[in-house]
């Protein structure tokens, strides 16, 4: 295998970075909506 361009080793850790951080708000956004839609409806 032949090693990626220096390009790519810029680029892979910010495209990660983004990645853990839309994925860590949209799970926090989920648990707080499934949450509030728990503790709002009667049960």
């Amino acid at each position: 295998m032949a090693p990626p361009p220096k390009k790519d080793l810029s680029d892979v850790p910010v495209i990660t970075l983004k990645g853990l951080i839309l994925i860590h708000v949209g799970l926090a956004l989920f648990l707080l909506f499934w949450g509030w839609l728990d503790w709002s409806l009667p049960q």
